[in-house]
């Protein structure tokens, strides 16, 4: 889950979005995003999920499993 945090707050950062403001907008608690960023917490399936269609990447992506080009590393 290495990958995972730096990915969301590179991705968080790149919308132009605080903590805050990426946790509204999938609907939960404010502290959840920085506990992800800080590899505190983990999600499940509905949270990848949900970071994978707001953010338009793959799980994949988002777990270190392949590059921004969707090639598997």
């Amino acid at each position: 889950m290495h990958i995972f945090h730096t990915r969301i707050k590179e991705l968080r950062i790149e919308s132009g979005l605080t903590q805050v403001q990426l946790a509204k907008e999938l609907n939960y608690e404010g502290t959840i995003v920085r506990n992800w960023e800080n590899g505190k917490r983990r999600t499940g399936f509905e949270g990848l999920l949900a970071l994978s269609r707001f953010f338009d990447v793959s799980i994949d992506y988002l777990l270190g499993a392949e590059d921004q080009f969707g090639n598997k590393v």
